[in-house]
């Protein structure tokens, strides 16, 4: 068979001893721009990684370009952005626009019994290949390549810490989604203020205590420097967010770059959970040298909290689901089954 040159294949480069040294995707010179917000931290390390591996495996064909801090658009924004096709990918929360994507917020439900990030990665995976829930970025003009794995919630504040449930009563808090209701359940206010601006916010006595994922984002923000505690155990739920690119740029991507980002995103996983570890190892020692109070409930206080709470809250979520034609029973269904190892 004679030899032929074929254009954007995948070149295998061997060292000296004849070993595979890199796999070398061939193919056009692509960039793109991707929006996030806030600084370089764990959640942002998937956006890194991504960015490298791909630079790595075309040599330097296809980049990633990232913007922090907003300089490309606000967090609320990064999905008009795409839409319009200000830049090529974003990072962007499904709890900035509930009404928008109602399918993707089942995973935002509260107190899901997902104990840790591999069952995380596997039930995201599972539910987001159901055909309603990829339908519903796809009619929003996105598409999703990647979802954060973060750790569960908890909160960080200002003031008297709340030892008691019955404590967060009348508490205004930082909270989005799933997990401002089973707040509310407890008496507490919510606001679904931005990121960046939480800082400040507990800062100038706006709320009281902010929920972030624990514990790289309360560290990543700063928060430990303006609170006086933070719940350790109290595990309410997540808010994902997501890595979106916009249709037309996923559109004009080469295949073989495609295929690439779905054989890195493995790798990705990966490096995102030894990253949320990492922060771990950082932070607390930090929010402890502090001086900042770290809660601990006991089963017995929270048991009646998330029997009260997250039923009635999956409950409804499922109602208006199917109410509008969704099928909600199966996507929640999907997700308990999937956190069960069924």
């Amino acid at each position: 068979m004679k030899l032929r040159t074929i254009a954007f294949a995948c070149l295998t480069v061997f060292t000296a001893g004849g070993a595979t040294a890199q796999e070398v995707v061939e193919g056009p010179k692509v960039t793109w721009n991707v929006s996030l917000w806030g600084n370089p931290r764990a959640f942002t390390q998937p956006a890194e990684d991504f960015k490298r591996l791909i630079a790595e495996r075309t040599d330097g064909r296809f980049t990633w370009e990232l913007f922090y801090g907003g300089q490309l658009s606000g967090p609320r924004e990064n999905l008009d952005g795409l839409q319009i096709g200000a830049f090529e990918a974003a990072y962007y929360s499904s709890a900035f626009s509930p009404d928008k994507n109602p399918i993707a917020m089942g995973l935002d439900l509260p107190f899901l019994p997902i104990p840790d990030l591999p069952t995380r990665e596997k039930v995201i995976e599972t539910y987001f290949a159901q055909p309603a829930a990829a339908a519903e970025w796809d009619g929003l003009g996105v598409k999703r390549l990647y979802t954060v794995l973060v750790p569960q919630f908890e909160f960080m504040g200002v003031g008297e810490p709340p030892i008691e449930l019955e404590d967060w009563n009348g508490k205004r808090i930082r909270a989005l989604s799933g997990l401002a209701d089973a707040m509310s359940a407890l008496g507490a206010s919510s606001s679904s203020i931005s990121p960046p601006e939480v800082y400040t916010s507990l800062e100038r006595g706006v709320i009281d205590a902010a929920s972030f994922p624990f514990s790289y984002a309360h560290g990543a923000y700063g928060l430990h420097e303006v609170s006086d505690w933070y719940t350790a155990n109290l595990n309410p739920g997540v808010n994902h967010a997501h890595i979106f690119v916009s249709k037309e740029a996923w559109a004009a991507l080469p295949d073989q770059y495609k295929t690439l980002i779905e054989e890195v995103k493995q790798e990705v996983y990966a490096l995102n959970m030894k990253a949320m570890d990492d922060a771990d190892a950082k932070w607390i020692p930090i929010f402890k040298d502090a001086g900042l109070v770290a809660i601990e409930y006991t089963d017995e206080q929270r048991a009646p909290w998330i029997e009260k709470v997250a039923r009635p809250v999956w409950d409804r979520w499922v109602e208006e689901q199917e109410a509008a034609g969704r099928p909600g029973k199966e996507l929640l269904q999907v997700i308990l089954e999937t956190a069960n190892g069924s």
